[in-house]
């Protein structure tokens, strides 16, 4: 129940934060990890699309190298307590992290690019150790009005994990604990993580994916504005729209259901949202 994780996922937990005094060093030749983080129906799916189009750059959508990596690094530390593991990893934790992290990646996943991209929804937890081992790693935080996200999630029926997608409470308190974790690393980690707009996004897509390609040291091209045409499986429930493409219609549809949504928007304030 992913409502449950977020309630008890305690924000304390991230406030002395270990990593930062760990940083290592980039390897020679290491892959650069570009992590796309942001709520189900937000836009991750596109974003990642676009990047998909630039040669440099391998798509490996909702993939979980980054949890199979910290489950081998639990082990090793016969430790698989959440909170615990995280106070007590060190350098070379950090260190070993990044050393299981890049062999599945490329080993197991085939990455042979010098950047692959991961929109995994549980990044948001582990973006600490993340950006500790990958000081080169981009992150695009991406943003959408919270009536849209919670009313995407709520007509989504979702294959697996998505159980606080069943009621206008738990978006609401998902969504609360997503923006409150991205403020949280946005402040320790302020050069790598770049906020986007859905509503920007669609509404002026070539100002937005320069930026986007700017931030992740990439060279823009019109192509990333044309991802549509581009051959490349999407599995997400997000497969019909980048069919279609970017359109700025999709945004404010929250608007046609008005006091309908009124559950939902009294749920997000309760939420401080």
């Amino acid at each position: 129940d992913l409502v449950a994780v977020a309630r008890q996922f305690d924000l304390k937990i991230v406030e002395d934060d270990p990593y930062t005094p760990f940083l290592p060093d980039a390897l020679p030749g290491s892959v650069a990890p570009i992590l796309i983080c942001g709520m189900p129906r937000s836009g991750t799916t596109l974003i990642e699309q676009t990047l998909a189009t630039c040669e440099s750059v391998t798509p490996r959508g909702e993939n979980q190298a980054h949890a199979q990596a910290m489950e081998m690094i639990a082990d090793n530390m016969g430790n698989k307590q959440l909170d615990t593991f995280l106070r007590t990893i060190d350098r070379n934790g950090v260190g070993a992290f990044r050393k299981y992290y890049q062999s599945i990646l490329t080993e197991q996943e085939g990455v042979t690019t010098p950047s692959f991209t991961s929109k995994s929804m549980d990044l948001v937890f582990n973006l600490g150790i993340l950006l500790a081992a990958f000081p080169g790693a981009k992150v695009i935080h991406v943003r959408r009005h919270p009536l849209d996200v919670g009313l995407g999630c709520y007509k989504q029926y979702f294959a697996q994990g998505q159980a606080f997608s069943s009621s206008w409470e738990g978006i609401a308190c998902y969504y609360a604990t997503f923006e409150k974790l991205m403020s949280h690393w946005s402040t320790i980690f302020p050069e790598s993580i770049l906020s986007v707009s859905y509503e920007a996004l669609v509404s002026d897509p070539e100002a937005v994916t320069r930026r986007i390609a700017t931030h992740c040291g990439l060279d823009w091209q019109s192509g990333m504005l044309a991802f549509q045409g581009y051959r490349r499986v999407v599995t997400t429930a997000s497969a019909l729209q980048v069919r279609e493409g970017l359109f700025s219609s999709s945004a404010g549809r929250w608007a046609q259901y008005g006091e309908l949504l009124r559950p939902l928007m009294d749920a997000l304030e309760r939420e401080g949202v």
